[in-house]
């Protein structure tokens, strides 16, 4: 599967790579956007991945996009905003733990494989385009 070809009916991801690359960090299309798109389903939901800072790179992203509305989380490094008729959110690499008397996560920055390992590991790990090439990809797979 061409996963390049496959993204680039999604306009809105073209100057991704150029404002991640401006930023120093690596971004990953990630979780059940890539499973469908393995399955060949529609879905309106893209996560990423960034190496970095999250929130950061997703407020660049929308102002590059023209887009106002952005809501961040910064006590869990997410951010979120529609573009089009999509859904994207934004997390950026981070670890977890949990103090016993809450089920809130005491979050951390964290590296790639810190956070792909608190995830369930199935398709929701899945992730199929780096979207730098500044930084040695965390999974040594063929872009």
């Amino acid at each position: 599967m061409n996963f390049k070809e496959k993204l680039s009916k999604y306009l809105f991801l073209s100057n991704t790579s150029e404002i991640a690359e401006a930023l120093n960090v690596s971004v990953f299309i990630v979780g059940g956007f890539v499973r469908d798109l393995i399955l060949e389903r529609e879905r309106n939901e893209i996560d990423f991945l960034v190496i970095g800072d999250g929130p950061g790179f997703a407020s660049k992203y929308a102002e590059s996009l023209g887009i106002n509305k952005i809501s961040i989380f910064k006590n869990f490094g997410t951010a979120h905003f529609h573009v089009n008729d999509f859904d994207l959110e934004f997390v950026g690499a981070r670890k977890e733990s949990y103090d016993r008397k809450s089920r809130k996560p005491i979050v951390t920055t964290g590296t790639f494989n810190e956070d792909i390992s608190r995830l369930d590991f199935q398709f929701s790990v899945q992730r199929i385009h780096k979207f730098s090439s500044n930084q040695k990809n965390p999974l040594q797979q063929t872009e």
